[in-house]
């Protein structure tokens, strides 16, 4: 099989993020009665090798995943036939592990699962991974709604951001699409773009023109995540960098943690686990 080659060291930053997590998790409600599922949107082959790197082939989400004990149920979603074909080979070494692989789009997928679980004996973590702007704000609501799920997502700032074109009339109708998709509203127009104070001296209309930077546009999707989740941790930017460090160079993507649940209790012991997981990582790595 050809190898899946993606990713740098964000990649490693990310999964050390998540492994590290699902630990904590399942610990944290052993014996408590519910069924805990991990649930993997973009979860390619189960293994990959970093583009820049040493060549070495390294564990993905989901195998990563699976050396986590406590997990009653798996869904692995992906896109690409070779890839589902690795998962179910993956599954089929272990069918005790209780894996599902569904081939298609994560979004119909995720909101198929959503919508069929019956939540109130169940508990799961979900990782959003995508590869670029997949994600639609639609698939984040019906996420939230369960009120049962906890959530990494790893934000796309640097696809939100190309997108974004510094002169309005530059953005055409299928960037206006992908971003009201993934943004869920139209309302990033008027929060991100501007007209100029003064028109040219052939008395031309005013450019209309983005004044929002990175910063302004990662703090724009918190506030908007934090309308859907009524916990939202993050994010942890993670930036292209240079020889291994995450704390140089243009942002790429912003690694939040979400909780769907609404419990006081629940929330507490999340943001507890995740804010000292994200809080080792920036220390070690030098992340802002």
């Amino acid at each position: 099989m050809t190898q899946h080659r993606f990713g740098g060291h964000w990649t490693e930053a990310k999964l050390s993020v998540l492994g590290h997590y699902l630990g904590a998790f399942s610990t944290a409600l052993k014996g408590k009665g519910f069924q805990l599922r991990y649930i993997d949107a973009f979860a390619g082959s189960g293994k990959f090798v970093p583009i820049r790197g040493d060549g070495r082939e390294r564990l993905g989400s989901a195998q990563i995943a699976l050396t986590v004990s406590g997990f009653h149920r798996y869904h692995f979603i992906e896109m690409k036939p070779r890839r589902c074909k690795a998962l179910r080979q993956l599954a089929e070494m272990q069918p005790h592990k209780g894996i599902e692989v569904h081939e298609g789009d994560a979004n119909q997928h995720l909101a198929e699962i959503c919508r069929s679980t019956g939540w109130r004996g169940t508990r799961a973590v979900l990782f959003l991974d995508p590869y670029g702007m997949q994600v639609e704000w639609q698939t984040l609501e019906a996420v939230a709604s369960t009120g049962a799920i906890d959530v990494w997502y790893l934000f796309p700032l640097s696809g939100v951001t190309r997108q974004l074109a510094l002169n309005q009339d530059k953005l055409d109708d299928d960037k206006r699409r992908s971003l009201d998709r993934v943004l869920g509203t139209r309302t990033w127009r008027e929060a991100f773009y501007a007209e100029e104070p003064t028109g040219d001296l052939f008395g031309a209309a005013p450019a209309v023109e983005r004044h929002a930077d990175s910063l302004a546009i990662e703090t724009w999707v918190t506030a908007r995540l934090r309308t859907l989740f009524p916990l939202v941790e993050g994010p942890l930017v993670l930036r292209l960098g240079r020889h291994g460090k995450l704390d140089s160079g243009p942002p790429l993507f912003g690694l939040y943690f979400l909780a769907a649940n609404k419990s006081p209790a629940a929330q507490r012991a999340a943001r507890s686990i995740a804010t000292d997981i994200m809080g080792r990582l920036k220390k070690q790595a030098g992340i802002r």
